[in-house]
């Protein structure tokens, strides 16, 4: 694996009455779809989630290559030394916490 399309440019997209997506350019929901919540046909065999709560999970799925990028320059602000940072107890634990989510994003 290379990585994750270009985050910058991800979309949420509400085409279809059963899916909320998040796609990349040019915005077509076939074809250039990152992940997808719900059914093309709104079946029951699909959990039943709420759009809105599909749509809150499409947003934060969005967002995400933007969040990782923010834990990595937290994460650069304070540089290891010898497996410790130096800072308050407030800022080691946002730290550990941005590391744990960039190892997540990175498998």
């Amino acid at each position: 694996m290379t990585g994750f399309t270009k985050g910058d440019e991800w979309h949420v997209s509400k085409k279809l009455p059963y899916i909320v997506a998040v796609t990349a350019p040019p915005y077509q929901l076939r074809g250039d779809v990152i992940v997808s919540f719900g059914s093309e046909t709104g079946g029951q065999d699909w959990p039943a989630i709420e759009r809105e709560e599909q749509e809150a999970n499409a947003r934060l799925v969005a967002a995400a290559p933007d969040l990782l990028a923010a834990c990595q320059s937290f994460i650069e602000l304070w540089p290891e030394r010898n497996g410790k940072i130096k800072a308050t107890p407030d800022v080691i634990s946002c730290w550990q916490k941005a590391k744990a989510a960039i190892a997540k994003a990175k498998f």
